[in-house]
């Protein structure tokens, strides 16, 4: 009786040895479906390390902008059904503003993940382009060139001139076209835009997160050229060469400095010239795709003229844009 009751110990602690041992590894491709915030995530990795049975570390590479290389704490639960067994999965860790949380469950070399973000910062909200008032409007440029003018519309103008046109233009184009723009908790981006007098809300374009004082508005390059692809012919070749560039700043995303008021209901988002000459580049695969979609189509002009500023600001030897924007 003590020989047999040594052996069933025995071989239960191998069992659990080998639930802990058969699940660490690396998960990516067809080993791995993951949605994040509920959307399906390609792209991603995710490499499981036990320590115990019961304990684990899931290291998130390529799901989390702004944290890479993100590290969570997980819990394992075995269970067995019928013939096949599947650990379950549950864990979370703070980044910045967020609260990560991940669940799911690895059964058949399969993971399976559930990843949602939960933002705490002040910036979660209905946002709406500031009044014109006597200091200005919700747009703001000051730009200086190497030789005190600008080529704009085909005519050289002065920096000063320029700064001005540019910034009431700027207030005209975002108070007309710009219903709001809501930045949700779980970082998700709603651009509410006005098309013929009717508010058509964009989604799945970006993320958000706060770092700092730090805002930053993350693409989502897969999603961004599958909606062009779908919703207008195009080469295919553009939104490739596009891609690439786009993926790459999905990673960190677009910086601007976020200067809260001391109400909290208002807010000014800036680049500087250091900001803008490390962007300008990133951004031009960003305009050659956006006017692609039905819902920004009669703004392709603007966006044309967006192109044409930005080589502009990138010659420039003094810049700052600022963004002033109201909460609801």
């Amino acid at each position: 009786m003590a020989l047999c009751l040594a052996m069933c110990q025995f071989s239960c602690s191998d069992d659990d040895d080998d639930s802990s041992a058969d699940i660490s590894g690396s998960y990516s491709s067809s080993t791995l479906s993951l949605n994040y915030n509920g959307q399906a995530k390609k792209g991603a990795t995710v490499v499981l390390a036990t320590s115990s049975a019961s304990s684990a570390t899931a290291v998130l590479n390529g799901v989390v902008a702004g944290a890479d290389s993100l590290t969570v704490d997980m819990t394992l639960a075995r269970t067995k059904a019928d013939a096949s067994s599947s650990v379950a999965l549950q864990g979370s860790a703070t980044v910045d503003t967020r609260t990560v949380s991940v669940s799911g469950n690895v059964a058949s070399g399969l993971m399976t993940l559930d990843v949602n973000v939960v933002d705490a910062s002040p910036m979660v909200g209905t946002w709406v382009m500031a009044p014109v008032s006597s200091t200005g409007g919700c747009m703001t440029l000051n730009l200086k060139s190497a030789d005190g003018t600008v080529t704009f519309n085909g005519q050289k103008v002065g920096d000063t001139q320029f700064s001005y046109l540019v910034s009431n233009l700027g207030t005209a184009s975002l108070s007309s076209s710009v219903s709001s723009i809501n930045l949700l908790q779980n970082g998700n981006v709603v651009i509410n835009v006005v098309k013929a007098g009717t508010v058509v809300p964009l989604a799945g374009l970006f993320t958000f997160y706060v770092k700092g004082y730090f805002l930053y508005f993350v693409p989502d390059a897969a999603n961004i050229v599958t909606l062009a692809m779908q919703l207008q012919s195009t080469k295919a070749d553009d939104l490739l060469d596009s891609l690439e560039a786009l993926v790459e700043m999905s990673k960190t995303g677009i910086p601007l400095i976020c200067v809260p008021g001391a109400d909290g209901k208002s807010c000014g988002l800036s680049m500087n010239l250091q900001m803008a000459q490390v962007m300008i580049p990133k951004l031009a695969p960003l305009l050659k795709v956006l006017p692609m979609m039905p819902a920004l189509a009669d703004k392709a002009d603007l966006f044309t003229q967006i192109g044409s500023i930005m080589t502009t600001i990138y010659t420039a030897k003094e810049f700052n844009l600022t963004l002033k924007m109201v909460k609801q």
